[in-house]
């Protein structure tokens, strides 16, 4: 009984074997005109086109404050401008300005010397991924003096 069970399953295995191997291992064999005809009809997969992100390495800053000095030989501002304004903090920054630096005062541009202690200003700087800052142009904002009206007496 036991040899008859045994001889029962190898036999079940023996025939799902001969049934599964056939069919895995047959290929699909087209006659040469009917491969071209599926080939120009088959739409060509194409591989999808994966950009590459590129990583912004540069800002643009603006700094507005008062010109506290600038050095006009050696090409340097010095700017103080608020960084906190609820806790009244302010920093003094040295700005290295290159010859192609635009100086501009309202619609002017000026040259170094125009620019003295007292005057407000705005630095415009390119940051770069370390944070250094490289000078892209400066504008001197106009003063306007004050009139004073003295009432008209009657």
């Amino acid at each position: 009984m036991k040899n008859g069970k045994l001889f029962l399953t190898f036999v079940f295995v023996l025939g799902i074997a001969l049934i599964a191997f056939p069919v895995m291992a047959q290929e699909a064999v087209v006659p040469d005109e009917q491969a071209e005809s599926i080939a120009v009809e088959a739409p060509i997969a194409e591989e999808p086109v994966v950009e590459e992100a590129t990583e912004v390495t540069e800002q643009v800053e603006e700094i507005s404050g008062e010109v506290v000095s600038f050095d006009a030989e050696n090409s340097i501002l010095v700017l103080k401008y608020v960084v906190d304004p609820e806790l009244n903090i302010e920093k003094e920054e040295n700005f290295d300005i290159s010859t192609a630096t635009e100086i501009k005062k309202g619609n002017e541009i000026v040259a170094f010397s125009d620019i003295q202690a007292g005057d407000m200003a705005t630095v415009t700087c390119i940051v770069d991924a370390d944070g250094n800052k490289k000078v892209a142009g400066v504008m001197v904002q106009e003063v306007v003096p004050e009139t004073v009206v003295e009432p008209v007496a009657e």
